[in-house]
């Protein structure tokens, strides 16, 4: 009996270690078949990049060329600046999308809770919609609704990019004759804590279930001709998911091909009441009458970037003083 008990232990020990090694197996077998989805998805994004970034650059660089070959035609010369300036701004977003992606995985994105009014955010958001649907016929809508704690304390820089991003796909994938609501609901308080939905509601060309799977993974866009039209990271919508939920709240989608797609994001923002003392409110009222002779000290180490931001400070009437790096602004500062 002795050697039987024995035998059971030994093999009852040999299926917990076959147990433990197929499930680490598996494990292993999906961590390799993920890794390889993502090098996938990381090889199609560096082609579409490679294609994406030239494109502005290339359009910049020939903008360039027209303008200084009819330096007399004023208006050539505008409308080459023109486009110029909407090349750089494409450029400037597909760049800003792979810089915000590193520094979220690494950790170094913070959330910087301010005084900010719902309302009035999501009014900033819906002016850049109307410049970009200016020449479109493309219905736009703009819905308020139980909105009885504006004044909160969030991120509204961060609270913007997110709402843009997705406000800026309806846009881009609403074809003409086609409608766009936007809705911000107060959905409920409690504990001084207001909870807000911002839902984006399209008509445009959707998406595909399988796509659907993997709308907020990093790198991912969907293989359709609409893919020919408006060129991009795939990072946007990943992006924005990393930065809800550092905000604490989530964001679900719903789409049919062919039929449109609702975007509902829910976050959760502290109220905070603050009362402004009478001096405060006056002294800061003054500030911001006039930039007119107030001394400047910009430090800034590239050159190029020093003129900019020195004519467009001095077009606002203010004294600017430049320095090419801290040290040479602390002697300026102290003597």
């Amino acid at each position: 009996s002795i050697m039987l008990v024995g035998m059971f232990i030994v093999k009852r020990d040999n299926d917990i270690i076959m147990k433990k090694q197929l499930a680490a197996n598996k494990l292993l077998e999906n961590a390799a078949d993920s890794a390889v989805e993502a090098s996938q998805a990381k090889t199609v994004f560096l082609s579409n990049m490679s294609h994406d970034i030239r494109t502005p650059i290339n359009g910049i660089i020939c903008m360039t060329e027209i303008a200084k070959k009819h330096t007399d035609d004023e208006e050539k010369v505008k409308d080459c600046l023109n486009k110029i300036e909407g090349a750089s701004s494409h450029l400037l977003s597909l760049v800003n999308d792979v810089l915000d992606m590193r520094r979220i995985e690494s950790g170094k994105t913070e959330i910087i809770s301010g005084p900010m009014n719902v309302t009035s955010a999501a009014d900033e958001c819906c002016s850049i919609v109307y410049g970009q649907l200016a020449e479109r016929n493309v219905g736009f809508e703009f819905v308020k609704t139980n909105i009885v704690h504006p004044d909160v304390l969030g991120d509204k820089l961060h609270l913007k990019q997110i709402l843009i991003n997705i406000l800026g796909n309806a846009v881009k994938f609403t074809p003409d004759g086609g409608k766009i609501t936007f809705t911000v609901e107060e959905l409920s308080f409690e504990n001084d804590e207001a909870v807000y939905s911002f839902t984006v509601k399209d008509t445009g060309c959707g998406m595909s279930e399988e796509f659907l799977k993997v709308v907020f993974q990093p790198f991912s866009q969907e293989n359709n001709a609409e893919r020919t039209h408006y060129n991009g990271t795939g990072l946007g919508l990943s992006i924005s998911d990393q930065l809800v939920r550092l905000m604490g709240g989530n964001i679900a989608v719903s789409s049919k091909l062919n039929e449109g797609s609702e975007f509902v994001v829910k976050i959760p923002f502290k109220v905070k009441e603050e009362i402004v003392p009478e001096e405060d409110k006056k002294l800061f009222g003054e500030t911001l009458k006039s930039f007119k002779s107030i001394r400047v000290l910009l430090v800034e180490d590239n050159e190029l970037n020093r003129e900019l931001e020195k004519v467009l400070l001095s077009e606002k009437g203010m004294v600017v003083e430049t320095a090419e790096n801290g040290l040479k602004a602390f002697v300026k500062f102290t003597g």
